[in-house]
């Protein structure tokens, strides 16, 4: 979700990476926050943070990846 070009939900795929999902959705718009990339993950009954991570990080079924906006 955020500053994608399709943000959506896209099916998982062993050992993908946030650049992986990130390419999926259409790669990042000229607006994206590129080092500001957090992931959203269920842990259990918690629902957890992951913030700035790297675009080599495994995502995990049912991650949301969150691409904010740069203000700068």
């Amino acid at each position: 979700t955020g500053e994608v070009n399709k943000p959506d939900a896209y099916q998982h795929q062993d050992n993908m990476t946030v650049l992986m999902a990130i390419t999926l959705a259409g790669g990042f718009t000229g607006r994206a926050g590129k080092n500001k990339i957090s992931i959203q993950r269920q842990q259990n009954d918690t629902k957890i943070t992951l913030d700035r991570v790297s675009p080599d990080e495994i995502v995990l079924k049912n991650d949301i990846i969150v691409v904010p906006e740069s203000f700068f």
